[in-house]
């Protein structure tokens, strides 16, 4: 309840309308640490999902105040890509607006320090292509992660290689009751794990917009 209104006093820094009252200043070390708190703030927002996008918006404004002087995503890793993640994926699931939300996980994508850092924007860019009508960039999207998680696609499907992997899948599956689905050993791979992740939030995408490779990406 503290933090939730100490982010409040801080951010009506940044909601001054009238223009005779000076812009409140503040070093990078004031900035970074009210990009935490509204992080923090965010979070105890729960459900509220305008509340966690208020303070995610303005943490993010904060983090690039400080890129006066500091490079945010080189000093404060962690900061950066959480504060962005979680604001793209807001913007999503508000329904906002895909070109702030595009520009957002590409910062994030160009930025990553590892494959699995940049996973999370990917899912939010396939996911704002589709929705914004970019159903195809959505797939080039996909199959470029999807590439990089070492699970190419080929450029051409026929047939003959949908029906070959329908049959490796058939033949992997054969003998395992349901029981033996249920206590299979869960995937810990990370990897691995964001790889099925990629392909969920795809497959309404190859649905509408590459259908000759849907039965690749469930098989």
């Amino acid at each position: 309840e503290a933090l939730i209104v100490a982010a409040d006093q801080i951010n009506l820094s940044r909601e001054k309308k009238d223009s005779a009252v000076p812009r409140v200043e503040f070093s990078p070390k004031q900035c970074i640490t009210f990009a935490k708190i509204n992080l923090k703030s965010a979070h105890k927002a729960g459900p509220d999902i305008d509340r966690a996008l208020r303070n995610l918006k303005f943490g993010l404004s904060f983090l690039r105040d400080a890129s006066k002087t500091i490079n945010y995503w080189k000093e404060h890793y962690n900061l950066s890509l959480s504060l962005s993640e979680e604001y793209a994926h807001a913007m999503f699931v508000k329904g906002g607006d895909s070109a702030e939300i595009i520009e957002c996980v590409n910062e994030i994508i160009d930025n990553a320090r590892c494959l699995e850092d940049s996973c999370k924007a990917y899912e939010v860019l396939i996911l704002a292509l589709y929705s914004s009508g970019k159903k195809l960039m959505a797939v080039d999207q996909a199959l470029t992660i999807l590439r990089k998680l070492n699970y190419p696609f080929p450029s051409q499907v026929d047939r003959q290689l949908t029906t070959d992997a329908m049959e490796t899948t058939r033949e992997f599956m054969t003998g395992l009751s349901i029981d033996d689905l249920i206590y299979y050993p869960l995937m810990t791979d990370e990897l691995s794990i964001q790889t099925m992740k990629i392909m969920d939030v795809s497959l309404m995408t190859f649905y509408k917009a590459a259908p000759a490779l849907l039965p690749l990406l469930v098989s």
